[in-house]
């Protein structure tokens, strides 16, 4: 009977060892907030891969935004459920007018379950000195 005991604890020790040495999911990646200049982050956008934010107020996103950008602004009561809706598996690239309210967003983003956060460091501010495409809303 002790034999079957010792054999019994070697294996439950042997399985205890490996499942803690496991990578449990190896294919995520670390969360992170980037931060970019304009340039950088038009490379981003215009390849397409993921969603461009603006989170200014609608009279400041009425001025002009980056175009496919959507527009939930930060100070909403609802921001966090609106942002909730939005794919958690794409990139996001996102900014305000010089940077201030999108570095807040992106933490928010990432507390909420966004790991790969692109932030334009000097807003759209940047964005139009080098004459970046805009667009109005019609």
């Amino acid at each position: 009977m002790s034999n079957l005991l010792k054999q019994i604890s070697a294996i439950l020790l042997t399985s205890v060892f490996l499942l803690a040495c496991e990578n449990p999911d190896s294919t995520s990646q670390e969360a992170f907030i980037k931060n970019l200049d304009a340039e950088q982050f038009r490379e981003l956008v215009e390849a397409g891969e993921g969603i461009t934010l603006d989170v200014r107020t609608p009279e400041e996103v009425a001025e002009g935004y980056i175009p496919t950008a959507t527009d939930i602004n930060l100070h909403d009561a609802d921001f966090e459920e609106r942002i909730n809706l939005l794919p958690k598996d794409k990139d996001i690239y996102v900014y305000c007018k010089v940077g201030g309210r999108s570095s807040k967003a992106a933490e928010i983003l990432q507390k909420n379950g966004f790991t790969k956060i692109y932030h334009l460091e000097n807003g759209i501010a940047e964005w139009k000195e080098k004459g970046f495409p805009l667009s109005k809303p019609e």
